[in-house]
């Protein structure tokens, strides 16, 4: 069975130890974007240790032009949040003294609270964070160090970058992608509503695929990405990489096909020696991974919200829609339940019982009943797209808060 169906096992040991002797590792775009969001430190020693595996190491061609094309977004989104914070800091400190002021003079006589000793106490704890920002970001990589890490990049990569897809197959890759995308085909369906269709994953693993195919080599991706069209998950616990991947890639390679998040291969990394990695520098890349994931959490909770109140808000215009039909059933069948009781009114307000037909009355009350009976489904039918319309759906963050800690959970064994 094993052997048949090997891709929903794990590696033994002897598998592991044979895909880190010889694999290829790729990392993905996302985790050399993380260089620029590293400390000093984090950032050095991680170019170092793939500087020690340098004749081991490849980037499909999509990775190479995600990191050019989103570095200097990433570099710039990183310096202005310290300018972001510190307006923060500035703004909190003049509303605060703005309004200490106006209770000053409110009430300039209070017996107990001394409004100047607060506001020297609110200055003071404005300058302590205001320090300890600029402390940080000196810590932080300078513009010129963003420069050299670029520049050690793609020294790195030389030679070691996969060619690009010429435009006619870049072409019959956006129809291939569409077809598995609409199945749910890993990887990258999970980007489908991106606005260039969410392709970019697709070309990663196509440029891998080809990559091991020709140079018959196991592949070790590294990736930050916790996505489910990577990853196998299973009542909130993430397995490991997607089985189809790992079959796909044998039957089109050959070969053997592995993941990990950046903290799992650095901490891999550190039990079979490669490199120098401190663990503070571990700790460091699982904060940031953990914060990202938390981040990831809100992107999608937002999202699955907005989807949640596009629902709610065709419910509402369906009902809008079907609500003055219903309406004016409702006022046309009332008419003429109104009439009927009035012509029988008439009727036995002219005539005596004798000369009554009382089979035509029993004709004339079961038309009328008929008509209450619908005339009661209507204004059932009324109360439910009412309350349908504004009842609220249940919220999903239970389910989506379990993703903090798939990922960190999923290869604690490996």
């Amino acid at each position: 069975m094993r052997s048949d169906l090997f891709e929903y096992f794990r590696p033994d040991d002897d598998e592991f130890e044979e895909l880190w002797r010889g694999a290829v590792v790729v990392p993905d775009a996302n985790v050399l974007l993380n260089l620029f969001r590293y400390s000093r430190k984090l950032s050095e020693e991680l170019i170092r240790l793939f500087e020690s595996i340098s004749d081991k190491i490849w980037i499909p061609h999509q990775v190479a032009y995600e990191l050019l094309k989103n570095q200097h977004k990433v570099h710039v989104s990183m310096d202005a949040i310290y300018d972001k914070i510190s307006g923060i800091c500035r703004d909190v400190l003049q509303n605060t003294n703005s309004q200490l002021e106006e209770f000053k003079k409110e009430y300039r006589q209070h017996p107990s609270i001394n409004f100047d000793e607060y506001k020297i106490e609110f200055e003071n704890a404005i300058s302590v964070v205001k320090n300890k920002l600029e402390i940080t970001r000196k810590d932080h990589p300078s513009d010129e160090e963003y420069r050299l890490i670029v520049h050690r990049v793609s020294d790195l990569f030389s030679g070691q970058v996969g060619p690009a897809f010429s435009s006619q197959e870049l072409e019959a890759h956006k129809v291939t992608v569409k077809s598995r995308y609409d199945n749910k085909i890993p990887p990258g369906y999970a980007d489908a509503a991106k606005e260039d269709g969410g392709i970019g994953d697709f070309l990663i693993w196509l440029q891998i695929l080809k990559y091991a195919k020709d140079n018959s080599k196991n592949i070790i991706f590294i990736t930050e990405d916790i996505k489910e069209d990577w990853w196998l998950r299973v009542s909130g616990r993430t397995i490991g990489p997607r089985p189809e991947l790992r079959r796909e890639f044998y039957e089109q390679t050959g070969r053997k096909f592995y993941m990990y998040t950046l903290v799992r291969w650095l901490e891999r990394a550190r039990q079979q020696g490669e490199g120098a990695i401190s663990e503070a520098s571990v700790a460091e890349a699982r904060a940031q991974f953990n914060a990202d994931v938390a981040e990831s959490e809100r992107e999608a909770l937002s999202s699955v919200r907005q989807n949640l109140n596009w629902i709610n808000h065709y419910r509402h215009i369906a009902s809008t829609r079907r609500m003055p039909d219903l309406i004016e059933r409702y006022n046309e069948i009332s008419t003429s339940i109104s009439n009927i009781d009035d012509v029988l009114q008439a009727v036995i307000k002219n005539k005596t019982s004798s000369e009554l037909n009382l089979s035509t009355f029993e004709d004339i009350f079961k038309s009328r009943l008929k008509l209450e009976r619908e005339l009661l489904k209507i204004r059932k039918e009324m109360d439910q797209l009412q309350h349908s319309s504004s009842s609220d759906l249940p919220d999903p963050y239970p389910v989506i808060a379990r993703w903090r800690d798939d990922v960190i959970r999923s290869e604690e064994k490996d």
